[in-house]
C-alpha cells in the first residue's frame, strides 16, 4: 500500500488478512476497540467494517455483534437467495 491509498482500505486488508491467519474466526471485537488496535478514528474503522460487510466478509447482527461470514453460512445464504429466485420466476 503505499500513501495515497485511503486508511480504510488499509485497515479493511488488514482484518482481511487475520481472518485469513484465523486471528478472527468468529465474533469480531466491537469497532471502538478495533479502532484502538488498528491506530485509526472510530468512523474509519466503521468504513472499514460496512466494506467488508458488503464484500461477504463479515456480516451484522443488531444489538449481537459483528460476525465473519463462514463458507458453509455463505454457500447456505447463496443457496437460499437462489431458492427464492426460483421460486419467483416459477
Amino acid at each position: 500500500m503505499n500513501k495515497t491509498t485511503p486508511k480504510y482500505l488499509v485497515v479493511k486488508n488488514k482484518i482481511k488478512e487475520a481472518i485469513r491467519c484465523g486471528e478472527m474466526a468468529d465474533k469480531i471485537p466491537g469497532e471502538r476497540v478495533l479502532a484502538k488496535v488498528y491506530g485509526v478514528s472510530y468512523m474509519t474503522m466503521r468504513k472499514s467494517v460496512e466494506n467488508l460487510v458488503a464484500e461477504n466478509v463479515l456480516y451484522k447482527i443488531p444489538t449481537r455483534g459483528t460476525y465473519v461470514v463462514q463458507p458453509k453460512t455463505l454457500k447456505a445464504m447463496l443457496r437460499n437467495i437462489s431458492n427464492f429466485f426460483e421460486s419467483k420466476v416459477a
